[in-house]
């Protein structure tokens, strides 16, 4: 994954974190130094501001879900002729 926009423009790294509610990525060393401490802690990142480069299709349930949704977008001429058959 890349961050294309925004501060930390250029920036690769692993999607360590989802914030589904926010629409929200955390990403592998995207992190702010708190001022009290000397903490470290890791940054959001807008989901629109991202291009995945990568993508992990090891996981049954992301495949099945991508395998359904690309027969969706099938143009209908294409399902009525496979139907037909």
């Amino acid at each position: 994954m890349r961050i294309v926009r925004g501060g930390f423009k250029g920036i690769e790294g692993k999607i360590t974190g989802v914030d589904t509610k926010r629409g929200k990525l955390f990403v592998e060393g995207v992190t702010r130094e708190k001022a009290a401490g000397g903490k470290t802690s890791p940054v959001p990142i807008d989901a629109s501001k991202v291009v995945i480069t990568n993508l992990n299709l090891e996981d049954k349930l992301r495949k099945r879900r991508l395998d359904r949704e690309t027969s969706e977008t099938e143009p209908a001429t294409t399902r009525k002729s496979e139907e037909e058959s």
